[in-house]
């Protein structure tokens, strides 16, 4: 199991590029990428696997919450459909392990308005600099 929490906060002179970004893979799956976007944030996330035929293939339960705030942040042109969360989001998913819970294939569902279901392939986060 692995749990986590993030936060953080950035000042009105922060350049836009600083902005803190929520939403898909990583951060809150279930919604758009990148859709959720603040001068703070905080995000927590809890993962855990179970073996069924150990080592070979695993049961998988997911679990996300966030927010972003946006204060009186003015976003540049192209940015359209960008805001803050309008308050906690949720996400849960469930998936499958292979090989030592080294490859995952989870599917999540974002809660509430602006949710829909995701598929994702991930490999453990560990072997991500071998890749």
């Amino acid at each position: 199991m692995r749990a986590d929490v993030s936060a953080g906060a950035a000042t009105a002179e922060t350049p836009v590029q600083e902005l803190f970004l929520l939403g898909g893979r990583g951060t809150l799956p279930g919604f758009p990428f990148r859709e959720f976007v603040g001068r703070g944030f905080w995000l927590a996330r809890v993962e855990g696997t179970h073996p069924l035929f150990q080592p070979w293939v695993g049961i998988r339960a997911t679990a996300a919450l966030g927010a972003t705030t946006f204060a009186s942040a003015s976003l540049p042109d192209g940015w359209e459909g960008a805001h803050d969360s309008g308050g906690v989001r949720a996400s849960v998913g469930a998936g499958v392990s292979l090989g030592w819970d080294v490859i995952r294939l989870d599917v999540a569902r974002g809660l509430g308005a602006g949710g829909s279901w995701e598929v994702i392939f991930s490999v453990d986060p560990r072997f991500r600099p071998w890749l």
